[in-house]
């Protein structure tokens, strides 16, 4: 018996920046592109650390946004270095 996930319906697609080449995601494919699962997407968004738009019922994230939210997790181990 083979089991699906739903998440497999979603290929990662690499783009320039890395999360993708899409302009914005479902919470699905937040959780995908991030490596984070849907509740903790629903929830980063519920305690407002994460912005979503909505159209309609839809739900959906801007990649800017996805990566602002991953860059403003703390960091362990090695301490950050600037780019310059």
């Amino acid at each position: 018996m083979i089991i699906v996930s739903k998440l497999d319906k979603y290929p990662q697609q690499t783009g320039p920046a890395g999360l993708g080449a899409n302009i914005s995601y479902d919470p699905v494919q937040a959780a995908v592109v991030t490596g984070r699962s849907r509740s903790r997407i629903f929830k980063a968004i519920k305690d407002k650390e994460l912005t979503a738009r909505k159209d309609g019922r839809a739900t959906l994230i801007e990649a800017d946004e996805l990566r602002r939210w991953v860059q403003s997790m703390p960091t362990i181990g090695r301490a950050q270095t600037e780019v310059a």
